[in-house]
């Protein structure tokens, strides 16, 4: 069922031939696989505190990440009429040590969709991953053409963007607790596993932070 849920769930976000994902207990639990994916190829590049670079307005679960995985949180300023992400800080603010740039769509504080294509320029530009936190709006945004609205793209239609958290427990009215994180390719997948060959109780792994109840989707 969890490999159905996932791969519906890219097909959603227009996921390509090697989309894929997990669920997860939550929102909070998607963003952390995604900080800790990332983490984990620049920690193989030699750096060993990367920088998530994110809007101020972005979820409170990047601070999280940034705590648990020894990873630093660099804020980007927002736009004080619009609400967006200032693109020209964040540009501004990219280093070596940026593994990850954010948007949100929509962000918890505001409802306001950050500027996802410019976001996915630079990621491109710049070589670094971009993570779309659609916790709150994953199971609105993909039907807002459909229903007439006009806003936009913040899927994986968006060259650039690697990886999108969306809830299934909000407007996909899933039992509260459960999430899926979606990534554009498997080899970011593959970053957020843990698996221990050397335990004497046998091999031990999971694709996320819960040890047990957990399938990997597509």
């Amino acid at each position: 069922m969890e490999s159905e849920v996932v791969a519906m769930c890219v097909k959603m976000f227009n996921g390509g031939s090697q989309g894929c994902g997990t669920v997860t207990s939550g929102g909070t639990e998607s963003i952390l696989m995604a900080c800790l994916a990332y983490r984990s190829i620049w920690f193989e590049k030699g750096i060993l505190y990367p920088e998530i670079l994110a809007p101020i307005s972005v979820h409170s679960a990047f601070n999280k990440a940034a705590h648990y995985f020894k990873m630093k949180l660099v804020h980007v300023p927002i736009d004080p009429v619009t609400s967006e992400v200032n693109i020209k800080a964040m540009k501004r603010l990219i280093t070596k040590k940026t593994c990850m740039l954010v948007g949100s769509a929509p962000s918890f504080p505001h409802g306001i969709l950050d500027p996802i294509g410019d976001i996915a320029a630079l990621g491109r530009r710049y070589g670094i991953p971009v993570h779309v936190d659609c916790c709150l709006g994953g199971f609105l945004v993909p039907f807002m053409k459909k229903a007439g609205f006009t806003i936009p793209a913040c899927d994986f239609t968006v060259d650039g963007v690697t990886s999108i958290s969306a809830d299934t427990h909000k407007y996909g009215f899933a039992p509260k607790g459960s999430s899926v994180i979606l990534y554009s390719d498997r080899k970011y997948r593959a970053q957020q596993y843990y698996v221990n060959p050397d335990w004497q109780g046998g091999i031990y792994a999971s694709p996320g932070l819960a040890g047990k109840l957990q399938s990997v989707g597509k």
